[in-house]
């Protein structure tokens, strides 16, 4: 897993740069993924549901396409990644806000 994280965003970042380097295709090794449990009891006592837990984590780990800018002879393609990291990075996404305004 570690080998492939390496290969997905080191090495391949940096060959993108390479001249006549078009795409980096990763085969094989295990990808990084992260899970979230819930707690039912603790939902329903913060009036959160399934549909809303997901759409958020969606929103924060989202890829977005963009454009290109075309320097002869060279095109970079400009992206946005949903880089979601960490335990503490899904710790700290807002699922929606109470009444008063407070996030939960």
């Amino acid at each position: 897993m570690d080998l492939r994280t390496m290969q997905d965003w080191i090495v391949a970042r940096q060959l993108y740069g390479t001249p006549g380097i078009a795409e980096v295709n990763s085969f094989g090794g295990q990808l990084k993924q992260y899970e979230v449990a819930v707690n039912p009891d603790r939902m329903i006592a913060m009036g959160i549901s399934i549909p809303e837990i997901f759409t958020a984590l969606e929103k924060n780990n989202e890829n977005t396409g963009g454009a290109y800018i075309d320097k002869k002879p060279n095109a970079y393609f400009i992206r946005g990644v949903g880089l979601i990291s960490s335990f503490d990075d899904i710790k700290n996404i807002a699922v929606k806000n109470n009444p008063n305004g407070i996030p939960s």
